[in-house]
């Protein structure tokens, strides 16, 4: 599905925006690239928008958007994929996952990251359900199934019914009608040249954002106004069941802290297959640490 040997290259755009041909290399390579370039554009112009043709599968949108927060800005970032999402009152998948993220910084307090598929789940966390044997929500497949892999052949429901399919189509309009990448079900029905894949890698698009906060206020105050924010969000009693009010973020920046000093737990299937992996390129497995 990936070219090794391709690298992403400017295909257009003026001024603040630009188009980049991702030429189907790495996603996260192209996707890399397009929020630098972004970044970079938002300095001279205050805003830089780029959107990414002929790309693959970029993993995690939230880290794209944390290397604008990490760089002073807002950063936006969104992509489609195969279609895999039923829309709203619907019965056949015609959206990817179609994630979006949003990284604020803040002063004192971790960046606040939003990171969420458009789809009731993403479809990584169903295999994650089926490697670790478990069941699953009846409300995240068409269907009701909740054995994880029975729901893999599902298509999977919108969060928030209408909300979700409303942004997913958001998603896909930013991040394949903009810059003429393939669209969610276009992908969905190219063959697949890997065996048990339900859809092609080739073609994704990706929208990314960059707003640099200094060309609107110092960014210092700005800091203060968010630090603010988020204090005011922390004070309020937790609900029945909770000891505390967490902000987007939050959770994932105590796992990163914690991982880094204990390690990144691994699933057992997910590390046998890392190591088959590694065998069979003739690189060394790290031996297990931690935990």
């Amino acid at each position: 599905t990936i070219d090794a040997s391709a690298r992403p290259s400017v295909a257009g755009g003026r001024a603040a925006v630009a188009v980049v041909d991702g030429a189907h290399a790495q996603g996260q390579v192209t996707a890399h690239f397009a929020m630098s370039l972004a970044i970079t554009r938002a300095r001279e112009h205050g805003l830089g928008c780029v959107a990414v043709r002929r790309s693959t599968h970029f993993g995690a949108a939230g880290y794209f958007a944390r290397m604008a927060s990490a760089a002073g800005m807002i950063g936006v970032a969104a992509t489609n994929s195969g279609a895999l999402v039923v829309p709203w009152q619907g019965r056949q998948p015609v959206y990817g996952t179609n994630p979006f993220a949003f990284a604020i910084p803040a002063g004192t307090h971790p960046d606040v990251v939003l990171d969420f598929a458009t789809s009731m789940v993403a479809e990584g966390k169903m295999h994650v359900a089926k490697w670790r044997q478990e069941t699953i929500p009846a409300d995240w497949v068409l269907g009701g199934a909740t054995d994880p892999a029975v729901a893999l052949a599902q298509p999977l429901l919108p969060f928030g019914r209408y909300k979700g399919s409303g942004l997913a189509l958001v998603a896909e309009l930013l991040s394949a009608a903009l810059p003429l990448a393939k669209l969610s079900t276009e992908l969905a029905k190219a063959p697949s040249p890997i065996p048990g894949e339900r859809r092609d890698g080739r073609g994704v698009g990706h929208f990314f954002l960059a707003i640099d906060i200094a060309a609107f206020v110092p960014l210092a105050d700005f800091h203060a106004r968010v630090d603010e924010m988020i204090r005011e969000v922390k004070a309020i009693p937790p609900a029945a069941g909770f000891t505390e009010v967490l902000v987007a973020g939050e959770p994932e920046e105590r796992a990163k802290a914690e991982n880094e000093v204990l390690g990144i737990p691994l699933i057992p299937p997910l590390a046998a297959s890392l190591r088959r992996l590694a065998e069979q390129i003739d690189y060394p497995f790290p031996a297990p640490i931690g935990r």
